[in-house]
């Protein structure tokens, strides 16, 4: 995990380095500097300190931009501008760019309290079943679940927020664990939620293996314009059907 624990230390260190904001108190809401423009327009700038960067069209995401090496953020090191103007960070030869795009929809549903777009970026048996079990077990259904979960989101935040950057690392195994057995370790609960084999169900469903990562997400409070991170080394698994990616939560 040395690797993964690294990354982390550098997106706080970055964070609460800034010349220009305090660290906080908050648990996982370390304040930082001022997010880099995510204007649509073709001012938005690369974080390098040069020129400014055109941002992608819906769907695509830019070339790779090196921030320069005095800017707070070299640390973490090079990204892709999404068209949201999100930083994703990520290596292409471990996971797709539309995974990562997907990942950014999805906490943006949440940082702007979409229910449609959560309900569009989920795999749509897992909301269906999920649904039916909340409502079963706690007399809620999953909307509710949803607006409890932007609650929660918007108290570590201090605020409304915006996704700012989205990171993806390749988990670290324990010895002798295996990738396919991480990921059917994730699907237990589901197993035992919903009454069913719901791992085998979703694999014979796919349209190819699952994409299984660790993310980290930072965000930025509207009101006051710091960045803080909201979520680190959390696991998350995407999978493809019908040439789109949903996600299981």
């Amino acid at each position: 995990m040395t690797g993964i624990k690294r990354t982390a230390a550098a997106l706080a260190a970055i964070i609460c380095c800034s010349p220009l904001m305090a660290c906080s108190d908050k648990n996982l809401s370390v304040a930082d500097q001022p997010a880099q423009s995510t204007d649509t327009s073709a001012d938005a700038q690369s974080g390098s300190g040069s020129e400014p960067v055109q941002l992608p069209a819906e769907g695509e995401v830019s070339e790779l931009i090196t921030p320069d090496p005095s800017a707070e953020e070299a640390e973490l090191g090079s990204y892709r501008l999404a068209s949201d103007g999100v930083k994703l960070y990520y290596e292409d030869d471990e996971y797709p760019t539309e995974v990562m795009l997907a990942l950014d929809r999805y906490f943006t549903a949440y940082a702007e309290r979409d229910y449609d777009a959560y309900l569009d970026i989920v795999y749509p048996s897992y909301a269906e079943k999920y649904d039916e079990y909340l409502q079963q077990e706690y007399d809620y259904d999953l909307e509710k679940s949803f607006n409890t979960q932007c609650d929660n989101l918007e108290v570590n935040m201090g605020g409304e927020f915006r996704v700012t950057r989205v990171r993806a690392e390749t988990p670290e195994l324990p010895e002798g664990e295996t990738r396919d057995e991480a990921i059917e370790k994730f699907f237990e609960r589901m197993n035992n939620n919903f009454g069913i084999d719901y791992y085998a169900e979703v694999r014979d469903e796919i349209d190819n293996s699952f994409q299984y990562m660790l993310f980290f997400i930072i965000a930025e409070n509207t009101e006051t314009g710091e960045e803080s991170l909201l979520i680190s080394e959390f696991e998350i698994i995407f999978a493809e059907s019908d040439g789109k990616y949903y996600v299981f939560g």
